[in-house]
């Protein structure tokens, strides 16, 4: 898990309190650097005053190094987090909060997001789901929606920061309410949904440990396209994303075999389909038809965008409810953008979502997505150990890579990346640089990856072959790869 930046944040927080005080008393404020003092840099000073106008430190004895708390000439991490008690009134010194951590709602005004009235809306009838977005709302409408759930009964599930941005996802029976609020937007987004609530794994795992390597295996495929990756826990459990064509079933289940040392007690906990595409679900559906009776599925992750939008493929809508009952006691989970799971030794973050298009852009609606293949409607995710991660792209193209780098930056940085679009054009160099993974999956051909006649593609595999941090590039029509997470 990547630690959030206390340093940024803080700074980030500090800027935004100053644009709405306005000006700091005895210096201007250069807002776009933070340099109260105009010396052309960030430092003790310019951080010491800041305290000085927001906090109202006026009985304190400011001598140009107040932010310097621990006294070592920097501010540094312990600094910080002794300023944000202060400030924000910490009841301890601990980072923001992750998974499972309560939220603290005491003394917050309960708001109902009807009040609020929304600035956008989309239904999606197949998930019997609602997605509204808000914006320009600040973050205690995020905690006064937060509060009128739990008024209402809803249990919180997880609540999450990711880069400033705060996530909390509430269950009541079958029900499901999901808010999030990203901070650089100042955008409030509620995700309702009357049955997704059951599908939800355990908040904590009854097993943690166990006697397997945790790892990542690429399934051999001799396709351009097409992708399936196993993702194996440390009490052997899998989960799964995509599988590729039809025909890769068997690869599959020979994966899974191999990986779980026999064919006893195989269990998925969870198998993600990133979008909606048939190089990608198809596997899915014929392992559904030939291996559902051998194996152990607990849920199936999907976030198809509404109907009218696929193009015609309706897989997630349709086929996906038909397979999913051949698995006894599967369900279908609808995820969102924040959503945070924990499966035995590994946590699992729902980056991208497809909802996100909506909100993207107010352009987007009805045809559009069609214009980019569906591709852009592909769900981002990443598992992650407390020492490591890998990241997985799906087809996700330029549209969803500019919304990651506006919501998370260097957040992005990841062990193992799994190359948007088989490798190809649909994702920038910037955001491989944001992620810089040593670990580059290609679910495509040698052929395919070695391919000089597109210019910017090449420009792209070049430039991460040649960068510092990439130490492999693996294709995946040779043979079956896995890597595994250190210890």
């Amino acid at each position: 898990m990547k630690k959030i930046k206390f340093g940024r944040i803080f700074l980030a927080a500090v800027l935004a309190l100053i644009t709405v005080l306005g000006t700091i008393p005895m210096h201007t404020v250069a807002l776009s650097t933070g340099d109260v003092n105009g010396d052309g840099k960030v430092n003790i000073t310019d951080v010491s005053l800041m305290l000085q106008s927001i906090a109202k430190w006026e009985n304190v004895n400011i001598d140009m190094t107040a932010a310097d708390v621990v006294k070592n000439g920097t501010v540094n991490i312990a600094d910080v987090s002794m300023l944000l008690k202060h400030i924000a009134r910490w009841s301890g010194l601990d980072p923001l909060p992750e998974l499972g951590d309560v939220l603290d709602l005491e003394g917050v005004e309960p708001i109902d997001h009807d009040d609020l009235g929304y600035d956008d809306y989309y239904k999606n009838d197949c998930k019997r789901e609602y997605f509204l977005s808000y914006y320009e709302e600040p973050i205690e409408s995020f905690l006064g929606v937060c509060k009128f759930h739990e008024n209402d009964g809803y249990e919180l599930y997880g609540y999450n920061v990711l880069n400033g941005n705060h996530f909390a996802t509430y269950t009541k029976g079958k029900k499901l309410a999901h808010i999030y609020w990203i901070e650089c937007e100042r955008e409030l987004n509620v995700a309702l949904s009357d049955n997704c609530g059951e599908a939800m794994p355990p908040k904590a795992p009854l097993v943690t440990t166990g006697e397997y390597k945790t790892s990542v295996t690429q399934l051999q495929s001799p396709e351009d396209n097409g992708m399936g990756y196993a993702v194996q826990l440390a009490d052997g459990s899998f989960i799964l994303y995509d599988g590729g064509y039809g025909h890769r079933a068997d690869e599959l289940w020979d994966t899974l075999v191999t990986l779980n040392g026999g064919e006893e007690n195989i269990i998925i906990r969870a198998w993600l389909i990133t979008h909606s595409h048939s190089d990608h679900y198809k596997c899915f559906s014929e392992f559904s038809n030939k291996y559902a009776d051998k194996v152990t599925l607990e849920r199936l992750m999907i976030s198809p965008i509404s109907k009218e939008d696929m193009g015609g493929d309706t897989y997630l809508h349709e086929g996906a409810s038909e397979d999913i009952q051949k698995y006894e006691g599967a369900k279908i989970l609808y995820v969102h953008t924040g959503m945070t799971f924990s499966f035995c030794n590994v946590k699992m973050e729902i980056l991208f979502a497809p909802e996100e298009l909506y909100i993207a852009d107010p352009r987007w609606g009805s045809g559009l997505v069609n214009i980019i293949d569906n591709n852009s409607s592909s769900v981002v995710s990443r598992v992650y150990t407390d020492n490591y991660s890998a990241i997985f792209l799906g087809d996700a193209t330029n549209h969803v890579a500019n919304r990651m780098l506006i919501y998370y930056g260097d957040y992005l940085k990841s062990d193992m990346c799994q190359a948007a679009h088989h490798g190809w054009e649909s994702w920038p160099l910037i955001a491989y640089r944001h992620i810089q993974a040593s670990i580059m999956w290609y679910p495509t051909t040698q052929e395919c990856y070695e391919y000089t006649g597109k210019e910017d593609v090449y420009d792209i595999r070049e430039a991460l072959r040649n960068s510092p941090y990439t130490k492999e590039m693996i294709v995946h029509d040779k043979s079956r790869e896995t890597r595994y997470f250190p210890e």
